[in-house]
């Protein structure tokens, strides 16, 4: 929490700065963003909301595109972790749009990653479905197996809730495969214990798959039997 703080007063200071000193717009609206992120990691998710809608208004003043994306997706992130799935969307759907103009492709398939997770969170899993695939081929084609590999979590959880065992199977896997990847590469052993407690859910899910995987195999050997 301290640190969180320490943060917040650093962003807060640049935020100053740039504003009345530099009079540096767009930094002054990117300090502006990440202490809005602070204030919602110390859970001010109404004060995180104004201070990012603040810098919303800002680059729509001054046209800046790119910004206005990142404003956006900031903000439905922010309304995400507060429970509000709606607002988030929209904000998503706004973020993706301006991406699409700016031409910012890693950014928009990260942005259509989370309005992918808003209408999860909703209940919407066919539409949370197009957007993990949207923003997957992207990740693909950039070689983002980080990304990736996130996704395919996403992807193979929600198939294994549909009971979609073979196609759970296939992303789950890759998944996995990517995960390991990810951390045989780690500079450290520090970092590697690090990003494998980050990444539990991953094994869990995994096994979760498996386990449903051999009672829906026996299943299948008694129908035949009978």
């Amino acid at each position: 929490y301290g640190q969180l703080e320490e943060a917040l007063v650093y962003y807060e200071e640049a935020l100053t700065l740039y504003r009345e000193g530099a009079r540096d717009i767009s930094a002054a609206i990117d300090a502006g963003r990440k202490a809005g992120r602070v204030r919602a990691r110390r859970g001010d998710y109404a004060g995180a909301v104004r201070q990012i809608e603040e810098g919303l208004r800002l680059a729509e003043q001054i046209e800046d595109r790119y910004m206005v994306a990142l404003c956006h997706e900031d903000l439905g992130r922010v309304q995400l972790a507060a429970g509000h799935h709606a607002p988030a969307k929209e904000s998503f759907l706004e973020a993706v749009a301006r991406y699409e103009q700016t031409g910012n492709r890693r950014e928009r398939a990260r942005a259509q990653t989370y309005l992918g997770q808003a209408d999860y969170l909703q209940g919407n899993r066919e539409l949370a479905a197009e957007s993990y695939h949207e923003a997957l081929r992207v990740y693909r084609s950039i070689e983002d197996y980080t990304s990736e590999a996130a996704l395919c979590f996403g992807l193979g959880r929600l198939e294994l809730e549909r009971q979609n065992l073979e196609e759970a199977g296939k992303y789950l896997k890759r998944s996995i495969a990517l995960t390991e990847q990810l951390r045989e590469n780690a500079a450290s052993k520090d970092l590697r214990s690090s990003f494998l407690a980050s990444v539990h859910d991953r094994y869990e899910t995994y096994v979760e798959w498996l386990m449903q995987l051999h009672a829906a195999l026996q299943q299948s050997a008694i129908a035949f039997i009978g």
